[in-house]
């Protein structure tokens, strides 16, 4: 529109000779500020459906990693992940696991004497640094046991040196339990760990409305079995067999 209107006040200015020709007549500007108009509308247009899907884009980039930051506070980073990639419907798959059970001693009799809000703090100040180890190991807590909890590694990311970075997770989980003990920070606390590898079926369980990523097998019920054996043998930690013997193929810490 500025293109015609200066080309009329300028057309209208000159003489009569100048006026006649083609390239100076207002048709020919009107033409050409018209093309100009819809070009430019065109372009326009076409910018803002640009700027939608690259906001839209955004948008799905920044809900994705909101879900896995909010999935990851109720189950591991690693799960959160793997489901996203995953549909819904999860037939299972059959993985070679080391499983970790861990269970604080004499909890409920600490929990009876003290108020609630004490209670917790305390779990999470143990369950706070127990859970970066297992982590850093390149294992997963997979369930919350009230005073205890199951860990795995080996699923569901596949890793060869499982025994020996669950073994190295349990012996530095003890080694930071007795400072925190001999510093005082934490009321005197023991636990008990059992530690077992074997097969087992990993996928998701549940209905239509809720789903859990879950492990099952005899691995866990002899892992389990062997966190409650720690009491009748006065041990900290019990790692079976097959565990001990596999561990030895990785850096295991002593």
């Amino acid at each position: 529109m500025e293109h015609f209107i200066f080309a009329y006040v300028v057309i209208g200015i000159l003489g009569h000779e100048a006026q006649v020709s083609i390239w100076r007549t207002p048709v020919f500007h009107f033409n050409r500020s018209l093309v100009l108009f819809v070009a430019g509308l065109v372009a326009g247009l076409l910018a803002r459906q640009i700027k939608r899907q690259v906001e839209v884009s955004l948008r799905t980039v920044q809900d994705r990693d909101r879900a896995v930051r909010i999935f990851g506070q109720y189950v591991s980073p690693q799960i959160a992940e793997k489901l996203l990639h995953q549909p819904v419907e999860l037939s299972g798959e059959l993985r070679n696991g080391c499983v970790m059970f861990l269970d604080i001693r004499n909890f409920s009799s600490y929990a009876a004497g003290e108020r609630p809000e004490a209670v917790m703090a305390y779990l999470n100040t143990l369950f706070d640094f127990m859970i970066d180890v297992v982590n850093e190991h390149q294992g997963i807590v997979n369930k919350f046991l009230g005073d205890g909890f199951m860990a795995v590694f080996g699923a569901p990311i596949e890793d060869a040196d499982r025994c020996a970075h669950a073994v190295n997770a349990c012996l530095e989980i003890l080694d930071r339990l007795d400072r925190l003990n001999e510093a005082g920070k934490i009321h005197p606390t023991r636990v008990g760990i059992g530690l077992h590898m074997g097969e087992a079926v990993t996928g998701n369980v549940g209905s239509t409305e809720r789903k859990e990523y879950t492990i099952i097998g005899d691995v866990v019920n002899l892992a389990s079995r062997l966190e409650q054996a720690t009491k009748e043998f006065q041990a900290r930690l019990l790692i079976s067999e097959g565990g001990a013997s596999k561990s030895r193929c990785g850096n295991v810490r002593r």
